[in-house]
This record gives C-alpha cells, sequence and structure tokens, in this order.
C-alpha cells in the first residue's frame, strides 16, 4: 500500500518526462495497450524488466502477479508515463 500511496503522489508532480516538441497527438482507436520488446531498469547493474511483451485487448481485464521485486508496479509507472 504504502507503494501504491507513493505512486499515486507522482501524479501530483510536474513531469519530468514530456512529449517530443514535433510528437504526434495521441490518437486513441482501440483502447489497447502493448508492450513491445519493453526493457527497463532503474539502475544498469539490475534489470527489472527484460524485453517483456503482451497485448490487452479493450474491454479484457489482466492481473500482474509476481513475487516482490518482479516489475508489476514498474509496469503500471512505465503505462503512466512516470518513466520515458
Amino acid at each position: 500500500l504504502t507503494d501504491l500511496e507513493n505512486m499515486l503522489g507522482l501524479l501530483n508532480k510536474k513531469p519530468q518526462v514530456t512529449n517530443a516538441p514535433n510528437a504526434n497527438t495521441l490518437n486513441v482507436k482501440k483502447g489497447e495497450i502493448a508492450f513491445n520488446n519493453v526493457s527497463f531498469s532503474y539502475n544498469a547493474n539490475r534489470p527489472i524488466l527484460d524485453n517483456i511483451s503482451f497485448k490487452v485487448k479493450a474491454g479484457s481485464k489482466v492481473a500482474i502477479v509476481g513475487a516482490s521485486g518482479a516489475g508489476k508496479s514498474s509496469l503500471a509507472r512505465l503505462l503512466y508515463r512516470f518513466y520515458d
């Protein structure tokens, strides 16, 4: 719960990650979420996500489960663009 509170608290901060000046306007057509070959780490010596790919179709529900430190919260942070 503490991690969730910290993550939601980020919504009140000015984002460091912004759209590129020439970025296209987001045009949501189907409402799908897709991660294609995503790798991520907070520290180069400890990868959190390594080449993960998945798609969540519009209207679907998905549960992300795993051990502590497996990258569940990191997926949510990437989805909400807390990290570029």
